[in-house]
């Protein structure tokens, strides 16, 4: 075996670049080196064989170092960061508010020990620790700060508060509520804020003080285990509650002043309201309500309809302002602030017209982020819009995975629980696999075509006489065609795990519904939605709306189209969260690493998929209060056996069984046999399972049944697996699977040691 001392020379040698003998001749360089070697070689000393006869051959050790000099371990801070956000939103009970920090503080102590005495093994697993410590204290500390009281029960209520956003919702609407009192509830129990919903519209504007009466709940928990958590986003938002309004708003005089803050929310959702409603009226139909969204983030007047023709075609990302518009916006001011000064040879001699323009960009970005609501979308691709438009500023690359991982660092620590929504993990996997295709295809291409391109090359190329206008439009358009297909292919790939984990869906049609669309999108709907905001100030806005309905109908249209071909949208059963894990991880050990090294992240991928539908789906699921179960019967297929569990919990069910009927489908409810006291249903084995709605079933059905769900309190002794109100109370939502045994396995929202904010 070669020692470790040595591997690092011998995989010098073995390269013959001139580089290489030159940095083993430096003295100090060679120090270095073989420090790293040294490095190297312990970790040999651990692999496998094959990894040691790598190390011996000197491959792997070159690549390793290739890898530090070009400083990509940088891009694995993030990373870190973010899985230590991970581990605090798994844990069971809320964390001591000392830990993180205090390992955080030991680590990076250890870390700069370890570094000056070149123990990097050590430095490097210290860094790692800091990480996860980062990350974890930047959530605990954020959960911790924005603190407010949660409404404890349902309850009927009658309050005084401001509207500080009126959202059209299709004929009615979703006010949130700045709540100044609530009757029977003291100061410091009193929610901050609540968001409820009206049958009909709304007239008030947001900065109104308001009386009214609501019927409230605390903020919901998941419909299933692993299901998307509403309570946790609340508790993030301020959000205390949610219910309904039970009449219409009164307007109230003032009683004071109001607070600043709302005082600002409640102008800038005023002024998106004008604009969705100029925008809406201009273009008419679904047309102008998907053109408002685009521009003010208002998606309250988009039917369900054409937000499943999106989806089916794989382009609902386009009415969620995201990257997509932030860059197309941002970019487009950028241009025409450079376009403006071209028109004058002496300001750009004499001004930093480039810099300038950067500028005009960055204040366009924080105005349309601004005025779109700043929801967390929308926030997380301005920062990454700066950082782009800073690093021109300061003469550096703009597009650079440096410039990702800045951007992911600064958005973990000022807004941690994004992170394990779709919204974060879907846009930075994207981004991170489109730039990483910039690093490989664009910027080493080039450099390869400009090194064996040689002075009389490039003689010959200046006089030989330009292409014809058409071959030059067909190069154009081919070009560009690869590059959108390219682009399109690797934003999907690295965005599907992240798609089949949240909402169990597959859109194989979605390459093709981008490249139709994009470009649409690209050349004619966000330019005109920026000259139309220019415009509009002027009243000269109408024909520009217009010109942005045809394109945004245009879209409609082909969605509809690609929405319309078979197998658009398929639909899987809910994937294992640890392995999508093991196939994100490969996919980010692809994109990050630079040399052969990055192709050992291929087998995770393979095996995160390999492995996502492995488990078992789960037999029986129950709402958090018990009133309401679906269970699979004897077809094979979930049936209600009970009263409806809403839409919205039977939605979330039947996704994760891979189920394609629509909460309305009556085959739901047709297995079970129901009377005034119970239901009885067979699940997929035969046995009779019962939901027992009234004390007096009792007797009877726990002698037949294998299992009783109910939301009452079962009596004593009855000899079937009984979940009843007092189980509910401590477990929450379940998802029940049938053992070998014939017995019942069951996975709970909570556990009697939960003690999260938000589950409390």
């Amino acid at each position: 075996m070669v020692e470790p001392a040595r591997a690092a020379p011998l995989a010098l040698k073995s390269t013959g670049r001139k580089g290489a003998e030159a940095m083993a001749d430096n003295g100090a360089q060679a120090g270095r080196l073989g420090a790293r070697a040294a490095w190297a070689g312990r970790a040999a000393l651990l692999a496998p064989r094959w990894a040691a006869e790598a190390f011996r051959e000197g491959w792997l050790a070159r690549a390793l170092l290739m890898e530090r000099e070009a400083r990509r371990p940088f891009l694995f801070l993030p990373v870190g960061m973010i899985s230590g956000v991970l581990l605090f939103f798994a844990a069971e009970r809320e964390p001591s508010w000392w830990a993180a920090p205090s390992l955080f503080t030991l680590a990076i102590g250890a870390a700069v020990a370890a570094w000056r005495r070149h123990l990097m093994g050590l430095t490097i697993t210290a860094i790692a620790i800091a990480c996860l410590a980062a990350g974890f204290s930047a959530a605990a500390f954020k959960a911790r700060w924005v603190a407010a009281p949660v409404l404890d029960k349902a309850q009927g209520v009658k309050g005084i508060g401001v509207i500080l956003q009126n959202d059209r919702r299709g004929s009615g609407a979703r006010l949130l509520i700045g709540v100044e009192s609530l009757t029977g509830r003291s100061a410091d129990a009193t929610p901050a804020r609540v968001r409820v919903t009206a049958r009909s519209a709304v007239t008030l504007q947001a900065g109104t003080r308001i009386a009214w009466s609501a019927y409230l709940l605390p903020p919901p928990q998941p419909s299933r285990p692993g299901g998307y958590d509403f309570a946790r986003d609340a508790w993030f938002a301020g959000i205390g509650a949610v219910g309904s309004l039970q009449g219409q708003p009164m307007a109230v005089k003032d009683q004071g002043g109001i607070d600043w803050k709302w005082r600002l929310l409640a102008a800038i959702d005023r002024a998106r309201n004008d604009v969705t409603d100029r925008i809406a009226s201009a273009i008419g139909g679904q047309a102008g309500e998907v053109a408002a969204a685009l521009i003010t983030g208002k998606r309250g007047g988009i039917t369900d309809e054409t937000n499943d023709v999106l989806r089916a075609a794989g382009i609902y990302h386009v009415v969620s302002i995201s990257g997509l518009h932030m860059v197309l916006a941002a970019g487009m001011v950028f241009f025409i602030v450079r376009a403006l000064f071209a028109l004058s040879p002496a300001a750009l001699l004499a001004l930093p017209v480039k810099a300038i323009a950067a500028v005009a960009a960055l204040l366009a970005a924080i105005a349309y982020d601004v005025f779109a609501g700043s929801e967390i979308a929308t926030e997380r691709s301005l920062v990454m819009t700066l950082i782009v438009f800073g690093a021109i500023l300061v003469h550096r690359r703009a597009i650079s995975m440096r410039n990702l991982a800045l951007a992911a660092i600064l958005l973990v620590l000022m807004e941690p629980e994004t992170v394990v929504g779709p919204s974060f993990q879907m846009s930075f996997c994207a981004v991170m696999g489109l730039v990483a295709l910039y690093e490989r295809a664009g910027i080493a291409s080039a450099a390869q075509e400009g090194a064996a391109f040689t002075q009389l090359e490039l003689a010959t190329a200046r006089e030989r006489p330009p292409s014809g206008l058409l071959s030059r439009a067909i190069s154009w358009t081919a070009k560009h065609a690869k590059a959108l297909i390219l682009t399109t292919l690797i934003a999907e790939l690295t965005t599907g795990p992240f798609g089949l984990y949240h909402f169990q869906q597959i859109q194989p049609l979605g390459l093709l519904g981008n490249a139709l669309v994009l470009p649409l999108i690209s050349a004619v709907v966000m330019p005109a939605a920026l000259i139309g905001m220019i415009a509009l100030p002027f009243g000269l806005d109408a024909p520009v709306w217009w010109a942005m309905g045809w394109g945004v109908e245009a879209m409609l249209m082909m969605a509809r189209w690609v929405a319309a071909i078979p197998f658009a949208v398929i639909a899987v059963p809910a994937p294992a969260g640890w392995a999508i894990l093991i196939a994100v991880m490969g996919l980010i050990w692809v994109a990050l690493w630079q040399s052969v090294i990055r192709y050992a992240g291929i087998p995770l991928i393979a095996l995160g998929f390999a492995l996502a539908w492995t488990g078992p789906r789960a037999d029986l699921y129950v709402t958090a209060d018990g009133k309401a179960a679906a269970l699979r019967g004897t077809d094979g297929r979930l049936a209600l056996v009970g009263p409806s569990p809403g839409r919205f919990s039977l939605e979330q069910w039947l996704r994760a069984d891979g189920d394609t009927r629509r909460p309305d489908d009556p085959s739901l409810k047709a297995e079970a046999s129901c009377d005034k006291t119970a239901c009885i249903l067979y699940d997929s084995r035969g046995s009779p399972v019962s939901f027992i709605k009234q004390m007096s079933a009792f007797e009877e059905d726990c002698a037949r049944a294998s299992l009783i769900l109910t939301p009452l309190r079962a009596p004593v002794g009855c000899v079937a697996t009984v979940l009843d109100a007092p189980h509910f109370t401590q477990s929450g939502a379940i998802a029940a699977y049938r053992t070998t045994a014939g017995g019942w396995r069951i996975e709970s929202v909570r556990t009697p040691s939960t003690d999260r904010y938000w589950r409390r």
